[in-house]
């Protein structure tokens, strides 16, 4: 994110809202350093874990952050690459002819020759490797095929550093072809291995495309990064591929921006067709943003660039009208509030104490994991946090618990009790649950009355809201 400064700090939006620090490129990089120096041996390679011995990837994939940080213009141990440098011209002659390890090697040449290091016979040895492979196997598919492994990109990055235009576009055209074919009948590539996976391929090949072969990305089909999100929202993600995914939309951003040469322009349509110019504040290679005026119908953006720019629009508030009506996305929620008589209420008196009651359960499955429920109390009343010590009170219950207090069948991994809400956590069955808690009438005046909101965590799709309603709290007396 170093180079996305604007963009980071719109991602850290939440964090730093909630009293988070800020993205910092450079302390984050210092952290890094530490844990990389701690791991690399004399030789130069970096061990996967510490202790252990040097890994070809693990060297290619440090030295890889370094350089991206360098060329970013954050300070890098400059010995900490030489050596690196050093291990990786050993390592390059040596290994066998499988996917990853020639996959690796087409990668190390790729980041020694971006640092103008020369290695003419290791990358003959690559590309005759993979003629060997295409004469053996030019009649299968893609996923046994080097000609379209993310490596021969790697190799074409290499020829065309070197200037050897012919030979780069012969290694790119196949690997390249063969992702624009997949977005158009809309399939995943199928080839997993070794620190690779599809969204690596594509978003790794996207990068290589927007540093050394920027006129293909006019052919980049806009979808292709709709699949990208997709993989990402079916959970198709860890650390690398984001990591990867991070790198694609840079790399790409500066390429559009570069395209574009700072003339996109901006200008709002009221309802009644009078058309006005909107400033774009920033630069269009970080992240260029336009607060737009209240009673604006249509947005028009031009773009005279050779690469399709992408725009996000945000909106923030409340809903002017509450929505009437439960959504059930895997989760079913109702809320009600109760008298101490157990009798559903929507009125009080200031200063009552009420039951709140969140009953819940799965639909379509045994069991939704790691579920959050959120639930809002209308702005008369407040939870009230139960006692936490006492004769009655068993001290092995966790403090949590006992501040909740309440019953029910749903069993929580954990809840969070603050000033206007409970935030419940844990697991739930396709059988119905529930829990309550206590609260009380504080203010006098009528409210809406919120809906509860569930979510499970790590399946953002699967989620549910209660209905919303009205409650009044009245004063002593009437």
């Amino acid at each position: 994110m170093a180079s996305q400064p604007d963009l980071a700090k719109e991602l850290m939006k939440t964090r730093t809202d909630l009293g988070g620090k800020a993205f910092d490129a450079k302390a984050a990089l210092d952290r890094t350093v530490v844990q990389l120096r701690a791991r690399q041996s004399a030789d130069g390679g970096f061990a996967l874990w510490p202790g252990n011995g040097a890994d070809e990837f693990a060297t290619t994939y440090a030295l890889q952050l370094l350089l991206e940080a360098r060329d970013r213009k954050l300070a890098v141990p400059q010995d900490m690459i030489s050596k690196a440098n050093l291990w990786l011209q050993a390592r390059l002659g040596n290994g066998d002819s499988g996917f990853y390890s020639w996959r690796t090697r087409s990668q190390m040449a790729w980041l020694l020759t971006r640092q103008g290091i020369m290695v003419p016979a290791a990358l003959s040895n690559l590309r005759e490797a993979l003629r060997n492979n295409m004469r053996n196997n030019a009649n299968k598919n893609a996923s046994y095929r080097l000609d379209t492994d993310l490596g021969a990109a790697y190799l074409a990055a290499s020829y065309q550093l070197l200037k050897q235009d012919a030979a780069a576009q012969e290694l790119m055209q196949p690997v390249w072809d063969e992702l624009l074919a997949r977005t158009k009948a809309k399939t995943r590539r199928s080839m997993w291995d070794y620190y690779y996976d599809p969204l690596v391929h594509d978003s790794m090949l996207i990068v290589v495309a927007a540093r050394h072969f920027p006129q293909k990305l006019q052919a980049l089909p806009v979808d292709t990064w709709g699949r990208l999100a997709t993989m990402i929202g079916d959970g198709w993600y860890n650390t690398q591929s984001s990591a990867a995914t991070i790198l694609a939309v840079d790399a790409y951003a500066r390429a559009a921006a570069a395209s574009a040469k700072g003339q996109v322009n901006a200008s709002t349509v009221d309802a009644t067709g009078k058309a006005q110019a909107l400033p774009l504040i920033g630069e269009l290679r970080v992240l260029a943003q336009a607060p737009v005026p209240l009673g604006t119908a249509r947005v028009k953006l031009a773009n005279p660039g050779e690469l399709p720019l992408f725009y996000g629009w945000a909106e923030s508030g409340y809903e002017r009208n509450l929505p009437e009506t439960a959504i059930t996305k895997g989760l079913e929620i109702t809320q009600v509030i109760l008298n101490d008589k157990g009798v559903a209420v929507s009125e009080v008196k200031i200063g009552d104490e009420v039951t709140v009651k969140l009953t819940l359960r799965a639909l379509d499955r045994a069991a939704v994991r790691q579920v959050a429920l959120v639930d809002i109390l209308p702005s008369g009343l407040e939870p009230v946090a139960q006692p936490t010590v006492g004769e009655d009170i068993d001290s092995e219950t966790p403090i949590w618990r006992r501040r909740l207090g309440g019953s029910g069948s749903w069993s929580l991994t954990y809840a969070d009790m603050r000033e206007d809400r409970v935030i419940f956590f844990g697991d739930v069955s396709q059988s119905t649950q529930d829990i309550t808690f206590k609260a009380r009438a504080t203010n006098v005046g009528q409210f809406a009355m919120p809906a509860a909101f569930a979510e499970a965590m790590y399946e953002r799709r699967v989620f549910g809201r209660s209905a919303t309603g009205r409650f009044t709290v009245t004063p002593l007396g009437k």
